[in-house]
């Protein structure tokens, strides 16, 4: 039950798990997988209910053979203590600059889990060589479409007041001086206002 401006919502039992969005859901969750057992010549990134699985080797049957067990470990774990595991979320990627044969899939229960060139972990999409090449190409598509979409809010015969397109922050410190900075959308009026094969560009303030 929850009361927010008067307004009491419904009491709901949880039978299991923990509600997504409460403020001890985190909390109660990392102190409910603390023993979580860490199967040797492996290590484990834990981040909230995401759980990654790692280990090295020069040889990828030896890399297959300690995954292979480590997820047989952490099964038994995970049935013991009422975890359930989403596997279509569950992804293997193998990082190296050589180029080996593909190694044989894992398993996990008794489905198998192919080898993927990239995969995406904590917003981040990992390519097997590290070379974050599609993570680049999706951040600037993201960009990209966010500069289209301000375009006619922004370019110079739009039909928003001037006012409202630019405005500047004021940051006082404590001697009581003003600060003015340019904002965001200065920035885009600016470059969207150029002519169209004028170079665009971008200072960090940074040397």
């Amino acid at each position: 039950m929850a009361t927010f401006e008067f307004i009491v919502s419904l009491t709901i039992l949880t039978p299991s798990g923990l509600p997504q969005g409460a403020v001890l859901s985190i909390t109660l969750f990392a102190i409910y997988i603390s023993d979580m057992p860490h199967p040797p010549h492996t290590q484990l990134a834990l981040y909230a209910d995401d759980t990654a699985l790692l280990t090295q080797s020069w040889r990828t049957d030896t890399i297959v053979r300690r995954l292979n067990h480590a997820m047989t470990v952490l099964h038994r774990y995970f049935t013991q203590w009422k975890l359930q595991v989403n596997i279509t979320k569950t992804a293997a990627i193998l990082f190296t600059k050589r180029r080996p044969p593909p190694p044989p899939s894992l398993r996990f229960r008794l489905t198998h889990i192919p080898w993927s060139p990239h995969i995406r972990y904590l917003g981040l999409q990992l390519d097997s060589k590290l070379l974050f090449t599609k993570h680049l190409n999706t951040v600037t598509h993201k960009a990209m479409g966010v500069l289209l979409a301000l375009f006619p809010l922004l370019a110079r015969d739009s039909t928003l007041a001037l006012a409202q397109q630019t405005h500047s922050l004021q940051i006082t410190d404590s001697s009581h001086s003003h600060i003015r900075r340019p904002s965001l959308e200065q920035y885009f009026n600016h470059q969207l206002s150029s002519p169209p094969n004028s170079p665009v560009e971008m200072s960090s303030g940074h040397r």
